[in-house]
């Protein structure tokens, strides 16, 4: 019984992972969710307590996986100028739609929900730790110094503007197109431009 309750919680994370990441918190209902997980109407309240409960266990299981992917970042032990190339290309959504944690980002920057405080405290505030830790091997000052901070903040502006400002972008200079390509000429600027910068 355990186990099939264990399956029934995964399934509905799963299938709530990209039920939320294609129409937002708000849209998405948890008879859609229950269907796609195969699971019985009532199985988000027994569950998770509602469809809040879901989002944020949805939120927790991404953040899981981002932290795996932290640890496998830090233990390559590379030089910092490299560890920071595979920040950036980590953090950088992937195309074709298969990136579900920048689309779940993506909703709740655009209408923010009640799971706002999970995700920053689970997803960007891990983000911001690790490149902290990135920035200041780069230029030999502490994590909580000043200037580290600053520096952070510039880089995640960075990519902030190429994936949030795609409409904007797009108007601005109409031949331009997001393509594996565009991709990684973005991951490759911001990665020499905040080295750059940092050297300086």
């Amino acid at each position: 019984m355990h186990r099939a309750s264990d399956g029934t919680r995964k399934r509905l994370v799963v299938a709530a992972t990209g039920v939320f990441a294609k129409v937002g918190f708000q849209a998405a209902t948890t008879r859609q969710i229950c269907q796609k997980a195969a699971a019985n109407s009532a199985a988000v309240n027994y569950h998770f307590g509602g469809k809040l409960g879901l989002y944020k266990s949805v939120i927790v299981n991404a953040a899981d996986k981002q932290q795996t992917r932290f640890r496998d970042i830090a233990s390559l032990q590379a030089p910092a100028d490299v560890v920071l190339r595979q920040f950036v290309t980590l953090i950088v959504p992937k195309l074709g739609g298969e990136d579900q944690l920048a689309a779940l980002i993506a909703h709740e920057m655009a209408r923010p929900t009640p799971g706002l405080s999970t995700l920053v405290a689970q997803i960007m505030m891990p983000r911001v730790k690790f490149l902290c830790g990135v920035v200041a091997k780069n230029i030999e000052r502490s994590e909580d110094a000043e200037e580290t901070r600053l520096i952070a903040r510039s880089i995640i502006a960075q990519y902030v503007h190429f994936t949030r400002s795609r409409r904007v972008l797009k108007m601005l200079y109409p031949t331009w197109r997001m393509n594996i390509r565009a991709r990684s000429a973005m991951i490759d600027h911001i990665v020499e431009f905040s080295l750059a910068g940092m050297r300086a």
